[in-house]
């Protein structure tokens, strides 16, 4: 059933839903995403190292690992606008749903259409999940502590997979794996009940409209670009792992990219508290310093000591990013604002899945990451005394 307004008691608690909330709505969306996103994660180790065997090509695996972030340039504007609209909870609802069927579909077979109609359905359930989450957090009075909380149980839940995936994998199958995660998911539905409905100024935005993002914007888009999707895909050609035992790199890769959820997991609250108390633009730029130079790094050399420091500049950035949303401009322009941004994140981590392989076997990763420091860095100047607020 859907939840109206009128139901805050009966389908949750007696919060202030008009202005300040507690933690919890935001802490059990976030499990709920953290389950969720178990089945995508571990795609992102398997694919690349059994996608071969599967009869999929370079291209196809890049495709996957990519489609569900390329749909959500369409699908973040349709949740934020059924948002408006439903409620929040409603499409928290819709995106567990539809994460619990993409995660089902993963341990179907190895068809093509198969493999993009989960990837499909998981894009249009990150987005209405991810969305749900940021709107719970923004309504409790520490919104960067809340932030930071909410992203840390999210990538909990990834983490874990990379850490238990391989082994389900090469022990129980592929099938098994996913299929028992999907049942996972199913079994906290009962969560709900402890979420309540939360009120929100009418907001100002259309279903098929599309702005011309700020500087922000192009910000998001390099660094997601760079950290969540061209050093992901390419974690093995960057740190030369031996691939002669297909097995070992799939473990290899999963630990190495693994971190990049750890340090969120345990960075984000403490990012959250920082600009809590020393102020969001503070915090948020020192990030934004971090990310470039670690990608510096990467490309001089230093390709271990690089990716921490990309990692842990990331896990600041995109906890703190959803705030220029959130607290710098009118309450009504919020729920698009932080579509563009959503957007922004998604385009950029979408590009660099589905070129990372294809640049790294055409070129040396210190070429392409010195290119890639000069343009972030450029980005950067931009941004340094950018006017967040969205007239």
């Amino acid at each position: 059933m859907l939840w109206g307004k009128d139901q805050l008691i009966q389908a949750g608690r007696e919060d202030d839903v008009e202005g300040n909330i507690s933690l919890s709505p935001s802490m059990w969306s976030s499990l709920l995403m953290a389950i969720g996103g178990m089945g995508d994660a571990l795609l992102y180790a398997y694919l690349p190292v059994k996608g071969e065997a599967l009869g999929l090509s370079l291209f196809s695996i890049g495709l996957l690992l990519s489609i569900n972030k390329f749909s959500r340039f369409f699908t973040n504007r349709w949740i934020a606008w059924l948002c408006s609209r439903w409620g929040v909870k409603n499409v928290l609802l819709l995106g567990v749903v539809f994460s619990t069927i993409s995660t089902f579909i993963y341990a179907l077979g190895h068809a093509v259409w198969i493999w993009i109609a989960g990837r499909l359905m998981w894009g249009a359930a990150y987005s209405a999940m991810r969305f749900a989450t940021i709107q719970y957090a923004g309504k409790n009075k520490n919104k960067g502590s809340a932030l930071g909380i909410a992203r840390s149980i999210q990538d909990a839940g990834p983490m874990l997979a990379y850490w238990i995936g391989p082994v389900m994998l090469t022990s129980l199958g592929a099938g098994f794996t996913f299929a028992t995660w999907g049942a996972l998911l199913v079994l906290l539905f009962p969560v709900f009940y402890l979420i309540p409905v939360v009120q929100h100024q009418k907001q100002k935005i259309k279903p098929f409209s599309f702005q011309k993002p700020a500087w922000i914007d192009v910000w998001v888009f390099g660094t997601s670009f760079v950290v969540e999707g061209f050093l992901i895909v390419g974690m093995s050609h960057i740190l030369n792992i031996d691939n002669r035992d297909a097995d070992r790199l799939l473990l290899v890769s999963s630990i190495y990219i693994s971190l990049r959820r750890l340090l969120n997991v345990i960075i984000s609250p403490v990012s959250g508290w920082l600009s809590d108390r020393f102020g969001f633009l503070t915090i948020f730029q020192a990030s934004c310093l971090m990310i470039a130079s670690g990608t510096a790094l990467i490309g001089l050399g230093s390709s271990g000591g690089g990716i921490f420091l990309c990692f842990v500049g990331s896990a600041i950035n995109l906890t703190l990013v959803p705030i220029v949303a959130i607290d710098f401009g009118p309450e009504y322009k919020s729920f698009d604002a932080l579509t563009r941004i959503n957007t922004s994140r998604d385009m950029g981590s979408a590009t660099g899945s589905l070129t990372g392989l294809g640049l790294l076997s055409i070129a040396a990763p210190s070429g392409i990451f010195i290119s890639l420091f000069l343009i972030l860095i450029s980005i950067w100047f931009k941004i340094r005394k950018f006017n967040y607020r969205h007239e």
